[in-house]
């Protein structure tokens, strides 16, 4: 694995690991379960990208699929979060 390998797996589970956080602090504040569920789902998603790639599957495509999974995540809670209100 190289170094670009893992500064991509880094930079995934930095990113992950802070809209997890986000999400989790939006549920605390509004006690809705679209964060919670949009939380685990993102972490989740990073933890399966990384394992994959890890074995061996190239990086790109795990870590492509996983970034872009989060994204929609925190999409779909803030989108459903905000019809609630």
């Amino acid at each position: 694995m190289s170094g670009n390998e893992l500064l991509a797996l880094a930079a995934l589970a930095v990113a992950c690991l802070f809209a997890a956080g986000i999400l989790l602090r939006s549920w605390r504040r509004r006690r809705t379960r679209q964060p919670l569920f949009a939380a685990v789902a993102v972490l989740i998603l990073g933890a399966g990208a990384i394992g994959l790639a890890l074995i061996g599957v190239p990086y790109r495509l795990p870590v492509g699929v996983a970034f872009i999974a989060a994204l929609l995540a925190v999409t779909f809670s803030a989108r459903s979060e905000r019809s609630v209100r």
